[in-house]
């Protein structure tokens, strides 16, 4: 996707020119080559699908509304930014990670998640808060179960030695 995502760039700023006031246009001539780039790579956004932030930016920097895609990718963004910040939380040691870990622990589910690189990042940030002290004894048994429904997740994803794909394999090692 990466790829992609360079090939979009470099063609939209071979397409586009700006104004004075920092405004870019894409002429019409040149707006198919865009908007067919950027339709293109919406097409590989979906539920089973790792979120790919630069989809959304292609998707927005061409004009090119696709409500469906782009609300799947906000979605699975949403979801990966709720791990990442439990974990933020739990790696500053800050007293917020126990109660962020318990409402974390009480809506997330492997459906939730929707992707196992979504899983990963979830998964750590509830073990990092299980090492924590202090933690009360319901939230330790709520993020274990939620723990045990995430990693059984992520292991259902595994084949030939990968566990999703090449990133998640390296995030759900981490757990």
């Amino acid at each position: 996707m990466e790829n992609r995502l360079g090939l979009f760039l470099v063609l939209l700023s071979v397409t586009c020119f700006c104004d004075a006031n920092n405004t870019c246009n894409v002429p019409d001539t040149k707006k198919s080559y865009v908007t067919s780039l950027a339709i293109n790579m919406a097409r590989s956004v979906g539920p089973c699908v790792p979120p790919d932030p630069s989809v959304l930016l292609a998707l927005n920097l061409g004009q090119v509304k696709d409500p469906t895609a782009q609300d799947i990718l906000i979605e699975q963004l949403k979801n990966d930014a709720v791990g990442l910040d439990l974990l933020g939380l739990c790696t500053m040691s800050s007293p917020y990670a126990r109660s962020a870990a318990c409402i974390v622990a009480n809506h997330t589910t492997p459906e939730v998640c929707g992707s196992v690189d979504t899983a990963a990042v979830v998964a750590m940030g509830l073990v990092c808060v299980l090492g924590m002290e202090n933690i009360p004894e319901k939230t330790i048994t709520k993020v274990r179960t939620t723990l045990s429904g995430l990693l059984n997740y992520i292991l259902e994803h595994q084949k030939d030695g990968l566990i999703g794909n090449a990133y998640s394999t390296g995030l759900a090692g981490q757990v």
